[in-house]
């Protein structure tokens, strides 16, 4: 796994309703956390984060939200690059 920026074009999703809390939190402080998203051959797709992408898809229209959609943080969840503490496990045993 590996955390990336992506534009909300690159990210294929399922449009979702969603509670107007979640706009207005979104709209407020941004998202809180990374979406989760799979590489395919034609692209990325969401795994996690269908209504959070909604919000921020209705958000775009208005420029007062521009600085939260023009890069959203992502976690690549396939993405071959694994970060892993596993040469330090044997050298921490206390």
């Amino acid at each position: 796994m590996r955390m990336i920026a992506l534009t909300l074009e690159d990210i294929r999703f399922e449009r979702k309703a969603y509670d107007l809390d979640l706009k207005e939190s979104i709209a407020r402080r941004g998202l809180a956390f990374p979406l989760k998203v799979a590489i395919e051959k034609d692209g990325y797709i969401c795994v996690d984060g269908h209504k959070r992408l909604s919000v921020l898809d209705d958000l775009k229209a208005d420029s007062r939200y521009e600085r939260f959609i023009t890069k959203i943080p992502v976690i690549v969840i396939n993405s071959d690059h694994n970060r892993s503490n596993d040469c330090w496990r044997a050298r921490n045993t206390h």
